[in-house]
């Protein structure tokens, strides 16, 4: 999972490099929404065993 921090190209470099990873940013469906709290993040990614990208 991106935090919506990050530039959305991230994803995009990302996927170029291997467009079989799944990868999430925080907005986006099945995420949480813009404006979540880090504590509720952190909660999600462990629930669906998610790594959390973050700066």
């Amino acid at each position: 999972m991106l935090d919506e921090n990050l530039s959305p190209d991230l994803k995009i470099s990302l996927l170029r490099l291997n467009p079989n990873l799944d990868i999430l940013r925080v907005g986006e469906p099945d995420a949480p929404p813009l404006g979540t709290l880090d504590s509720e993040i952190l909660d999600y990614v462990a629930s669906f065993q998610r790594l959390l990208v973050t700066k």
